[in-house]
């Protein structure tokens, strides 16, 4: 038992040291501290936080290491499923990745298994309809239209960057596919 305390404790600090890499915006050993952590909590056969898998992941997810932050995101998710944002994050990992039907799965099962006031929920439900958007016109596009649609898609991660007349938009767009509608700010 004290020993594991210890170890949680050593875990939380790099945990700390990790936040504060990240404050001062420097990724690169933010990576190396979560991941310092991680060691330490595998070394000693102890879980690590969930956080710790999120926060990694998503570092990962911003710096295009896709399959990395994927593997992070989802053990984060196996030990918290109702953590939203980390889901949403691997729903975009498997955009990436190009694993749209993993994408749309995670992303529907976010949207029915929400908090209604969750932020992220509407990110979700953003990713879905332009997924639904992008398998619509998947059909008769050239390899090349696809890849673009695809890095469009992508660059649309975040809800804030979304203008509003595309949030009016896509809610037209999402009623025609009996979709949740998107509530503009």
């Amino acid at each position: 038992y004290l020993q594991s305390t210890y170890v949680n404790q050593i875990c939380s600090s790099f945990d700390c040291i990790a936040r504060c890499y990240l404050a001062k915006h420097d990724e690169v050993s933010a990576i190396k501290a979560f991941q310092k952590s991680l060691d330490v909590a595998d070394r000693f056969g102890i879980n690590a936080d969930y956080n710790i898998r999120y926060n990694l992941g998503s570092i990962l997810l911003r710096k295009a290491q896709f399959s990395e932050a994927a593997a992070h995101l989802q053990i984060a998710t196996e030990k918290k499923p109702e953590f939203v944002k980390a889901r949403v994050n691997l729903a975009v990992c498997f955009i990436e990745l190009d694993q749209m039907d993993k994408a749309r799965v995670e992303l529907h099962s976010v949207i029915k298994d929400g908090h209604p006031h969750d932020d992220s929920l509407n990110e979700a439900r953003i990713l879905l309809a332009l997924l639904t958007l992008h398998d619509l016109g998947n059909g008769d596009e050239s390899e090349m239209t696809r890849k673009k649609r695809l890095e469009k898609l992508s660059k649309t991660r975040k809800f804030e960057r979304i203008p509003q007349a595309t949030k009016l938009n896509l809610n037209h767009d999402i009623k025609e596919f009996e979709l949740p509608v998107i509530k503009p700010i």
